[in-house]
């Protein structure tokens, strides 16, 4: 009983697109966090300016230089968040191709069969080894 339950629960979240889905959002996910690390890099820059222009006595606890520093290492962790959402994208992109493939399928089984027929396994997909 459990494991026709848990077939047929897979069944319908393939029919459904479950796996584009799911890629779709973590495509968002990378994006949105990218936009986030690229303004933080931008608040913190503006504080190494802030800081610039502050008298040198007063006591701060980040001096101009590790705002600056700051600044930069999120500007490339902004940069490898980018480079993640592009390559998300892509294999968004192979996962709607393959769902439109077995979504009318008849059974998991049948599916199965038409994914594990592919030529290349998923990860080895021309196009996401040239975006990676």
């Amino acid at each position: 009983f459990c494991t026709n339950l848990m077939e047929q629960f897979l069944e319908r979240s393939f029919r459904i697109g479950a796996i584009p889905i799911c890629c779709t959002m973590a495509s968002c996910c990378f994006a949105v966090y990218s936009a986030k690390i690229s303004y933080a890099s931008k608040e913190w820059a503006a504080l190494s300016l802030s800081l610039s222009s502050v008298d040198e006595k007063q006591p701060s606890i980040v001096n101009r230089s590790q705002s600056l520093e700051y600044s930069t290492l999120l500007n490339q962790h902004a940069g490898t968040c980018a480079a993640l959402s592009i390559v998300s994208s892509v294999i968004t992109f192979e996962a709607y191709k393959d769902w439109h493939g077995y979504r009318s399928l008849p059974s998991i089984d049948h599916m199965e069969t038409w994914l594990r027929k592919r030529p290349l396994p998923f990860f080895a997909i021309t196009a996401i080894l040239e975006t990676a």
